[in-house]
């Protein structure tokens, strides 16, 4: 397929491009961005045992209100024991609930308890006290073998308590893609560099490696290439030799005279999977392969703006993280846009209720990098859309 495609198709075909990496058992504690070979399931039930939510008294709900009678104590770690009519057990927060209680009272409800001994001998209760207060029953967050992530997740912070918690002390991540990255262009000077006229500080090297970093790639940089047809052939040819997963390519993908990477490719064996994607930025993105059983290629706009947005959005499924855009939220107030036949990617914060895009949306406007929290997906053919249509949105790495 060589033709520009539905950005709907380039997500599929850039996920079936996925080098298979293989997988590796990482351990629970340092799963924090990886990415999951597999499905992750629960190991047992979460709570794996009935217990308190709070410290009080286990109580039988029948029994009250009423005067009870105190026949022990249980803590976190240890047996439950049971109780029968009439009868209370203290217990702590965690704690397994004794066999007949089916309800706990607060330590702070109880009455006529003496603060002294611990536990009492007998409290009064002076309210009737619903079966399952206070009470976390056995299973009721997840059961033996409830799926907690799936295949292609990326392990956020906060779940990786998940992951433990649920008895895993391991994970199967993806082995990381090596890819190597190459930046053309005659204009490009290293940041810092004193700029001639028509020179531009190169914004790519930096900012396109970091987000295939954030997406769990292993990024090599093997140098830059001159817009010249030599040169960018040479440049391919030395990312080949680093034996990469993947050649991540930027600028010089389009069909002017000085836009050589697809010539490069192509003699290194290019088999084109797209070449052109209906939106914005992306439209002259490439994806493909070396061969046979070579490296997959991202071939990225030289644009700044759209290198990294479209290493995110294109980068992602390559990388072989789950289908995203599965998230959907509402515009917070009314939006005119182009009307393009094609999807318009827009840079947005989330406030005022909503999405809020951003002021500055062409290719050049680094600014709106920094400032938005989420990609948008416009639908082509939508120059007025009302504030309260939902739009789906992709979450960009922080």
């Amino acid at each position: 397929m060589t033709g520009p495609v539905e950005l709907t198709r380039a997500l599929e075909l850039a996920a079936a491009r996925a080098p298979d990496t293989g997988a590796e058992q990482v351990p629970v504690g340092s799963a924090a961005g990886r990415v999951l070979a597999h499905a992750v399931n629960s190991a047992g039930d979460i709570p794996a045992f009935t217990n308190s939510a709070l410290d009080g008294f286990a109580v039988r709900s029948a029994d009250t209100p009423g005067d009870l009678r105190v026949v022990g104590e249980t803590r976190a770690g240890q047996g439950a024991g049971g109780i029968g009519p009439g009868e209370a057990v203290a217990i702590a927060t965690g704690a397994p609930l004794p066999i007949g209680a089916d309800a706990i009272l607060r330590v702070e409800d109880a009455r006529g308890i003496d603060p002294r001994r611990a536990p009492p001998e007998g409290l009064r209760v002076v309210r009737a006290i619903p079966v399952g207060t206070g009470v976390r029953s056995r299973g009721d967050d997840m059961a033996t073998g409830n799926p907690l992530l799936p295949a292609g997740h990326q392990v956020r912070a906060l779940e990786v308590g998940l992951i433990a918690g649920a008895g895993r002390h391991e994970v199967p991540c993806r082995i990381p893609p090596r890819v190597a990255l190459i930046v053309t262009g005659d204009e490009v000077q290293p940041p810092g560099a004193i700029l001639s006229a028509g020179q531009v500080w190169d914004a790519a090297s930096a900012g396109v490696p970091a987000v295939l970093a954030a997406g769990g790639a292993e990024v090599i940089h093997v140098g830059g290439a001159r817009d010249d047809a030599r040169a960018t052939t040479d440049a391919v040819a030395r990312a080949r030799e680093e034996r990469p997963d993947i050649i991540v390519t930027v600028g010089g993908i389009s069909v002017g005279a000085h836009d050589h990477v697809r010539g490069a490719l192509e003699v290194h064996g290019l088999v084109t999977d797209f070449h052109g994607v209906l939106s914005r930025p992306g439209q002259p993105a490439l994806v493909g392969g070396l061969g046979t059983s070579g490296p997959a290629v991202l071939a990225l706009p030289g644009n700044p703006v759209s290198a990294v947005v479209v290493a995110h959005v294109l980068g992602r499924p390559l990388l072989g993280h789950a289908p995203g855009w599965r998230m959907e939220l509402p515009l917070a107030h009314d939006h005119t846009g182009p009307g393009m036949p094609r999807v318009d990617l827009l840079r947005c914060r989330i406030r005022d209720g909503g999405l809020v895009p951003l002021p500055r949306q062409q290719s050049h406007h680094l600014s709106s990098l920094a400032d938005a929290d989420v990609l948008a997906w416009l639908p082509p053919h939508a120059p007025h859309v009302a504030a309260g249509t939902l739009l789906r949105v992709e979450s960009l790495p922080t």
